[in-house]
């Protein structure tokens, strides 16, 4: 039961990695679309879309990441954490366009993580399932 529930649990790491990066691209979206037309303080902007249901899983970021170059934990690698924390705390650093280019180049990034884990759930989701399912069954006999 423990090794069924194992494979669950990796499977379940995968689709959290994948709704992370949709909503990173998600708010790199609304990131652009307010440094088009708004132009709001990036901290106020940060923490007024971190706050809404759209992006409930992007929860582990904070202002703090974007006044101090502060290490992002959360569920994705950590090469993926590590360039989260960069992107957040060049925010608001520098003029409009060249902050459009950061977020761009960081969707750009998120995408291809997103791709990656997209595939990766595919392909695995039913192997660590059924990998689970054996071994606890393998488990139960030789207990057996």
């Amino acid at each position: 039961m423990s090794t069924t529930m194992t494979g669950f649990l990796l499977s379940k790491k995968l689709e959290k990695r994948v709704k992370i990066c949709f909503q990173l691209s998600s708010l790199c979206d609304a990131l652009l679309y307010d440094m088009s037309y708004r132009a709001t303080p990036v901290c106020t902007l940060l923490q007024t879309l971190i706050k809404s249901e759209s992006f409930a899983e992007l929860s582990f970021i904070s202002d703090e990441n974007i006044k101090h170059e502060k290490e992002i934990v959360s569920c994705l690698k950590s090469a993926e954490n590590k360039e989260l924390s960069r992107f957040l705390y060049s925010l608001g650093k520098s003029d409009i366009i060249n902050q459009k280019r950061l977020i761009e180049g960081f969707k750009t990034y998120i995408l291809h993580s997103l791709d990656y884990y997209e595939q990766a759930k595919t392909k695995n989701t039913k192997l660590y399932i059924t990998f689970g399912a054996f071994f606890g069954i393998v488990s139960a006999l030789i207990i057996v």
